[in-house]
């Protein structure tokens, strides 16, 4: 029996992470992939799954009922997911009026917590019950509590990397949805057949034929078709796909084809007056033989390069080969000019990696990226980056790069960001030029002398290449490179600013603030106080402040601290998760299927941990002692990481990181079992594991908060990992003197 319990929870926990999954993923096309908005959706979402873990430790349910109480949730975790993917997928909640424009902090913010609150509250009330039940077979509260756990990151770390490598490669997010509620609605079948022996074959084999009949209909294109129509009303529907990276919609409106990649403007064809822009970077070098194009060449501007008749070689690097494909099919000929002139070399991989990892030279390098809103997109405008684009210049090459701007006005959030790029630029580069417009395009030479903005030296380079353009002709020019607005520009920008690093990213810093700036006066405002007061001073001042307050009332009170130690490992965990997935993508690029293994690897470790504890229990002497060497090595850990990757600077192999991350993961799972075990609750020892799952959930959600929005921003990722581990110190502090100075001895 204990085993077929087993089964159950495992089977929940591998729906409710992938539902997570296909939840996250369409949120990401909502919220344009910003690490921000996805801070505080995961914040709301281990909020609501904190809440419904103590709401189900509350409820006094009766025994004979949780089987019937555990199939209804079930069936409305399945409801409620299909309502919540339709809503995503049709965009009615987040009422964007204007399509691939950014949705409002204030929106954003209510929105998320009323629409991904239900579905967490029922998920988190789900797993206390869980355990209620297995502890009815086991009839050893502690060993229940510590399975349990185990075997939802279990199903979560299988779900994780199935739903990575296969699921979501091959499948639709409502083919997945309706495989999560086959397998939610047979778990319901299995809790009937292992509990009271009731399973009717026949309802069991009409409902797989009902499922699949669905899964292989007509029925999947309406629902998705239906909702695409209704997010992007107003415009013809092209194509609308999903890979391994994101989703890609083109859309037709009048004689123009837009392209938008998850959701946020990727480029529009035809586009003459962006796609000459190209010709500012070839005509510093139109000598070069060789050019690379990171992103961005699909509007035009690759066949407005392939007019230079030196030009013997052009390398155009784009993430995802979907946008290619869908390109080859629905634009005309001049705009994939890659299909006919050989002269033009595809290649899918991460810009950064292939920087990184070629041995050409290139006359010129032009980088066509979004401005830096995501830690994945700033790795690109950083100081190591630039570095690695300097190595791959020949001796007269050039780089560019643009960012948006203001024709007439730059906001002081936009110049923060700007100053940022240009100084971190000059320090790389002996000579940085910008061209102002409403997107600067800023030049940047490896020798000194390269660069001019002499609008009839750059005229006469283009009479000479013969080259006849629409908006950018010889006599055009010298009005574009007016002196009094780039003298004006180079005076915005002269004040210094931090250089954006790969581990102090303080551009994406600069990025939310420029978007909190077009979304609320108020949420700049919160943001630049935030900024003066998230000091590594003031934030390690504030928790020994706190840790001492604490230390004060232990002494005076003597309360149980444990679960403060079980929501700090919370913390720490969700902490270190995303901390190693973003070293990950500096140290070897944003690799999509890989950074599920590191999912994986997270959720695998916590399970073989709680798995270890909950079997050693019984051998264990002096469990309080245990635990707190345990909380010591979490607490440590982070020190640890900062050691290695400030010592170790080359490739590092993806089971490194696994590695890494396993072992954190590892101990959190044992002391979650632990804690079960030292700190039962008075009245129903299982009823303690909705408790502490709710603790573990509550640190977690202000961990992915803080870490993503604050702390790495303001902090960079060193500084990060100090604070982790300070604030973990603090707490262990609590629980020992709690215990009176002893290491777990009264």
């Amino acid at each position: 029996m204990r085993k077929k319990i087993f089964s159950i929870i495992f089977l929940l926990g591998f729906c409710v992470f992938l539902s997570q999954i296909v939840i996250i993923r369409e949120l990401f096309v909502i919220f344009y992939g910003n690490e921000l908005t996805l801070g505080i959706v995961f914040f709301f979402w281990l909020l609501g799954n904190a809440g419904g873990s103590y709401i189900s430790k509350k409820l006094e349910i009766k025994l004979k009922t949780l089987p019937l109480v555990f199939v209804i949730c079930q069936v409305l975790l399945f409801f409620i997911l299909f309502v919540m993917i339709f809503l995503l997928k049709s965009n009615i909640i987040f009422n964007k009026p204007i399509q691939g424009e950014i949705i409002g902090s204030g929106t954003m913010i209510l929105n998320s917590f009323i629409f991904i609150t239900p579905f967490c509250l029922l998920s988190g009330f789900l797993f206390p019950l869980a355990c209620r039940i297995l502890n009815n077979c086991l009839n050893e509260p502690s060993k229940a509590a510590g399975y349990t756990y185990m075997l939802d990151a279990l199903g979560a770390g299988t779900s994780g990397i199935i739903g990575n490598f296969i699921l979501i490669r091959y499948l639709s997010a409502w083919q997945i949805v309706l495989i999560i509620g086959a397998l939610l609605i047979l778990n319901c079948f299995l809790i009937f057949y292992f509990l009271f022996n009731k399973f009717n074959m026949v309802f069991a084999v009409i409902f797989s034929c009902i499922t699949l009949s669905i899964f292989s209909s007509g029925f999947i294109k309406i629902l998705d078709d239906t909702s695409i129509k209704l997010r992007w009303q107003g415009y013809l529907i092209l194509e609308n796909r999903s890979s391994v990276y994101g989703q890609i919609t083109a859309l037709k409106k009048e004689n123009t084809v837009s392209f938008y990649d998850n959701g946020l403007y990727a480029f529009t064809y035809p586009d003459k007056f962006s796609a000459e822009d190209i010709h500012f970077t070839a005509l510093q070098n139109i000598e070069a033989k060789n050019a690379l194009v990171i992103g961005g060449g699909l509007n035009g501007s690759l066949s407005e390069l392939l007019k230079y008749k030196n030009i013997e070689k052009i390398i155009y690097v784009e993430l995802d080969p979907l946008i290619i494909d869908m390109a080859k099919e629905l634009l005309p000929g001049d705009a994939v000019p890659f299909t006919y002139d050989k002269r033009i070399s595809i290649i899918n991989t991460d810009g950064r990696a292939f920087v990184k990892n070629t041995r050409q030279k290139f006359g010129f390098v032009i980088m066509n990226l979004p401005e830096p809103y995501t830690s994945s997109l700033n790795r690109f405008y950083t100081l190591e980056f630039f570095k690695e684009v300097r190595d791959t210049l020949s001796a007269d090459g050039v780089f560019s790069l643009a960012l948006p701007s203001g024709e007439n006005y730059i906001s002081p959030e936009q110049i923060r960001l700007l100053a940022s790029t240009y100084h971190t630029l000059l320090d790389i580069f002996p000579e940085v030029k910008i061209i102002p417009g409403g997107t600067n395009i800023f030049l940047s030479g490896k020798a000194k002398g390269l660069i001019t903005l002499d609008g009839s030296i750059l005229g006469e380079r283009l009479k000479t290449a013969e080259i006849n353009l629409l908006f950018l002709s010889p006599d055009q020019i010298p009005f574009r490179l007016s002196k009094d607005r780039i003298d004006q520009l180079n005076l915005q920008l002269s004040p210094a600013q931090p250089l954006n690093k790969d581990l102090a990213p303080v551009n994406y810093f600069y990025d939310l603030l420029l978007w909190a700036s077009k979304t609320s006066n108020l949420l700049v405002k919160i943001v630049t106080m935030l900024e003066r007061v998230f000091t590594i001073e003031n934030i390690l001042g504030a928790v020994f402040t706190i840790g001492i307050i604490l230390l004060l009332f232990t002494i005076v009170k003597k309360p149980d601290f444990i679960p403060l130690s079980v929501m700090s490992a919370g913390f720490t965990g969700i902490s270190l998760e995303l901390i190693i997935s973003l070293i990950f993508q500096i140290k070897t690029g944003y690799l999509y299927l890989q950074l599920g293994l590191i999912i994986a690897s997270f959720m695998l470790g916590s399970a073989s941990g709680s798995y270890f504890a909950a079997r050693s229990m019984e051998k264990i002497q002096g469990l309080n002692i245990t635990f707190n060497y345990l909380f010591l090595t979490l607490s440590l850990y982070p020190l640890f990481i900062i050691l290695f990757f400030s010592k170790y600077t080359g490739d590092i192999n993806i089971f490194v990181f696994l590695t890494i991350l396993f072992i954190p993961s590892f101990i959190i799972g044992a002391l979650f079992s632990l804690a079960n075990r030292i700190s039962p609750d008075k009245n129903d020892e299982v009823i303690s594991f909705g408790r502490f799952y709710a603790f573990d959930l509550l640190g977690s959600a202000f961990g992915a908060l803080l870490t993503t929005a604050l702390f790495i921003p303001l902090l960079g990722i060193y500084f990060t990992l100090v604070t982790i581990t300070c604030i973990n110190l603090v707490t262990l502090s609590v629980v020992l003197v709690k215990e009176h100075g002893a290491w777990g001895m009264e």
